[in-house]
């Protein structure tokens, strides 16, 4: 079985920048930047800070003030690049390259994350942010539904509080002043890691890297941290129904069933990835195959910020509304029969690593992940290892958890 990331080769450079490197015979080069600071960092009052700042090194580089003409530079070499994404622990940027223009595009890139600094375009992408997020929560609604359930469960965690955007107050609140010290304190090399995928060697590679802005020495600090674990507390209400006539007066004429199940924090990635995969197909069978009642039934998770949970939502007429939530009960009661299931769902989640073929894009963003959440690259073989391990009785202990109310809270979204 092939697996790249057990070749990976890390290497920290004298000034603290941390450097995973994986070879790959390719005319190319994927670059991955990691800053370890995101909306976790962000001040109370100032949400939206930490990506503020993404916004504005781009329109900041120091020998390229033009962010368009910077943006098609890639383009006419035939690459692509990403001027940034926020999330709770980092902010990441990328690129893809031919190998002869690797040192002018690691020029770029550090000239923007190490020597920019933030002098213009202020309050031109203030406003850029604010129709961002109106662009995404278009009513007060759309923002607490989005959150519904975790912020209930997990209240002492920032990120079920507030989206990396920010909110709109936020946004305002922020200072140019409070813009250049988030940005003097996290943006430098001892707190970014770049990752590289491609046909460079790690000597060439290094030696472009200590060449370029990346290879500065400069203040500011080491935000790398471990994660902290939080349990999630017994919310005051666990059934929420929402009428969306007295929001908009837009006609709709279907509802939405979601049902958040908070888990405890010793969880393990493995079960929860069973337990989706078992919930999935066993409520498509249900709801969509055997009921015709959706096209869709979405399961997922989030494990990775500290708070641990499952999160099932579907779309239904209005008047299965009832049903389709006593389905997913039923669902969640039944998991404590259902070994051959998970039995047959590690099988299938262990060969689909058998198949592991993806592109070197998609290996460096993968590989970039693993060091924000777990500080190194993960293998192939370590996920197996992992997987192997995992036991019918782990499962049924988590399903054992799932059943209490106190952990359960529905919502429903109706005309």
């Amino acid at each position: 079985m092939k697996d790249p990331y057990e070749l990976f080769q890390k290497y920290i450079l004298p000034n603290g920048l941390h450097v995973w490197h994986l070879y790959q015979e390719r005319p190319f080069a994927c670059f991955e930047f990691v800053v370890h600071a995101g909306s976790r960092e962000d001040p109370v009052g100032k949400e939206g800070l930490a990506h503020f700042n993404e916004h504005l090194v781009s329109r900041n580089i120091p020998g390229y003030p033009n962010y368009s003409k910077t943006k098609k530079w890639f383009e006419d070499i035939g690459g692509v690049a990403a001027f940034g994404s926020t999330s709770f622990m980092a902010t990441t940027y990328d690129c893809k390259v031919p190998l002869e223009n690797m040192s002018e595009a690691l020029n770029i890139f550090g000239s923007m994350l190490v020597r920019s600094s933030i002098t213009s375009a202020v309050e031109e992408q203030r406003n850029v942010i604010q129709r961002e997020y109106l662009r995404r929560y278009a009513t007060k609604i759309s923002f607490e539904m989005a959150y519904h359930g975790q912020r209930d469960f997990f209240p002492y965690h920032r990120s079920t509080h507030s989206t990396p955007l920010g909110i709109p107050k936020s946004i305002d609140a922020i200072t140019h002043e409070d813009l250049k010290i988030f940005h003097t304190c996290y943006y430098c090399p001892q707190n970014i890691t770049l990752v590289c995928v491609g046909g460079v060697n790690l000597e060439a590679l290094l030696l472009c890297i200590q060449a370029s802005p990346f290879g500065d020495t400069k203040g500011g600090v080491n935000n790398r941290q471990a994660i902290s674990l939080y349990e999630p507390v017994v919310p005051t209400l666990r059934q929420k129904t929402v009428r969306m006539s007295e929001y908009s007066k837009v006609e709709v004429n279907q509802s939405v069933v979601r049902r958040t199940i908070a888990l405890p924090s010793t969880t393990s990635r493995s079960v929860i990835r069973g337990l989706v995969s078992v919930i999935r197909r066993e409520l498509t069978d249900e709801i969509r195959e055997n009921k015709s009642l959706t096209y869709h039934v979405s399961v997922s998770s989030q494990y990775s910020e500290g708070i641990k949970f499952i999160t099932i939502e579907t779309s239904v007429p209005p008047d299965a509304v009832k049903d389709v939530n006593e389905a997913i009960t039923d669902c969640i009661n039944g998991l404590l029969l259902k070994e051959q299931e998970f039995i047959a769902e590690k099988t299938f989640i262990a060969n689909q690593f058998k198949i592991h073929d993806v592109t070197l894009a998609k290996i460096a963003d993968s590989a970039a992940w693993d060091v924000i959440y777990h500080g190194k690259v993960i293998t192939i073989r370590a996920e197996l290892a992992q997987l192997e391990e995992l036991q019918w009785s782990d499962f049924h202990e988590t399903a054992t958890v799932m059943l209490e109310d106190t952990r359960n809270m529905s919502l429903f979204i109706i005309p």
